[in-house]
Formats: C-alpha cells, sequence, structure tokens
C-alpha cells in the first residue's frame, strides 16, 4: 500500500470526522470567500479540489448562482454534502 492508497482509503475521511463540526462556521472568516468579496469576483463557475462536504462552494452557490463543481477524496464528506447541498 502507498502513500496515495492510505490517503484515498482512510485520511480523507479521518480528516473529514476531525473537522465536520467546526466546517459548519467556517463561512465568515474564509480566506477563499474574502478574497472573492473584496476583488469583486461573480464567478460563472468554480472547481474547487478538496472540497470537503462543498460548503464553500454552498456560500459560492447561493451568493452568486454559480454553477459549482466539487473535487473530494473522503466518501463520508461527500456523503454529507450530498445530503446538505445536493444542487452542488
Amino acid at each position: 500500500m502507498n502513500q496515495d492508497n492510505i490517503f484515498f482509503d482512510y485520511e480523507g475521511d479521518n480528516w473529514f470526522k476531525r473537522n465536520q463540526k467546526s466546517l459548519l462556521k467556517t463561512t465568515e472568516h474564509d480566506f477563499i470567500l474574502d478574497m472573492i468579496r473584496s476583488y469583486n469576483i461573480i464567478p460563472r463557475a468554480v472547481l474547487e479540489i478538496g472540497a470537503s462536504n462543498g460548503w464553500r462552494l454552498n456560500e459560492i452557490y447561493e451568493i452568486y448562482g454559480s454553477k459549482c463543481t466539487a473535487v473530494e477524496p473522503s466518501e463520508l464528506a461527500i456523503k454529507d454534502g450530498r445530503e446538505r447541498y445536493p444542487h452542488i
């Protein structure tokens, strides 16, 4: 088993388990969202690699109506995101 397999099989889900509760509180002081706001960017489409459950993409979708696509190795994060944000 190599490092990539270990990450994809275990660490993605483990990271999500450790951080799941804090993900619900992050939109107010998020660097990426702050940059989008400060530069008055209105994104038409957004791809986020390492999107967790899609919380940031959901915020972008709700504010700008952007087409959002998430790439995430954690099956737990994907499942949670599909339940919370089915439009992402």
